[in-house]
């Protein structure tokens, strides 16, 4: 069973969203962010060199939004600068918890490129928010993404991940936002709490089962 999301991550304030896209985003068309931990295993050289092709095709009129904090943060400031993206690529470092669904709100799209986890609470979160997923296919990602319905998956190819991105801002995006939340309210907290009386009832009935077999020797 997946941890479950708070009642309180479907609610954004609006206000708070809007004013974050003015700050952020400042005269850029399209505003994107990802939230991870600056480290390895979150592939976000990969997401930056993505970026580059995107720069290459559409000269620069988005802004990426990186929300975290790590050991990588110095070297992914120099791969940014490498790669020329120092205007499209913010690193806003840590940001409180219930603070992150306002950042998914203000953005077209959360941007994902972990191959490491186990769970895609981070995923549900933005889906919550209303924001739809581009992200590579990896474990945890395989079981909340939906192609087509509330974002989309892309192999390890930068090419693929940055055409598919750059296809989903040329669509209409409100039928992917409200596959997001329609995906995100089934692992509201309490419907993982249902499922989890289900198993344990079943766990139950088995035990008693079992237990009612041993004493009639079958």
């Amino acid at each position: 069973l997946p941890t479950g999301l708070l009642k309180g991550s479907y609610l954004p304030d609006e206000e708070k969203a809007k004013l974050l896209r003015r700050e952020l985003a400042g005269e850029k068309k399209y505003l994107f962010c990802v939230v991870a931990r600056l480290e390895k295993e979150k592939n976000l050289e990969f997401l930056l060199r993505s970026m580059k092709i995107l720069k290459e095709y559409r000269g620069g009129d988005f802004r990426l939004t990186l929300i975290g904090e790590g050991p990588e943060e110095k070297e992914l400031k120099k791969l940014v600068k490498k790669l020329r993206l120092g205007d499209e690529i913010l690193f806003a470092g840590k940001a409180p918890n219930q603070e992150i669904k306002n950042y998914c709100r203000a953005s077209d799209a959360f941007l994902f490129t972990s191959l490491s986890e186990t769970q895609g609470i981070v995923l549900l979160e933005s889906m919550a928010a209303g924001t739809p997923v581009i992200a590579v296919k990896a474990t945890g990602v395989r079981d909340v993404v939906v192609n087509g319905k509330n974002g989309y998956m892309t192999q390890m190819s930068e090419m693929e991940f940055e055409n598919r991105l750059e296809s989903l801002l040329r669509q209409d995006r409100t039928w992917l936002e409200q596959g997001a939340v329609e995906t995100a309210k089934k692992y509201e907290m309490r419907e993982i709490a249902k499922w989890a009386a289900v198993y344990y009832n079943i766990a139950i009935r088995n035990r008693d089962r079992n237990s009612n077999c041993e004493r009639e020797g079958k």
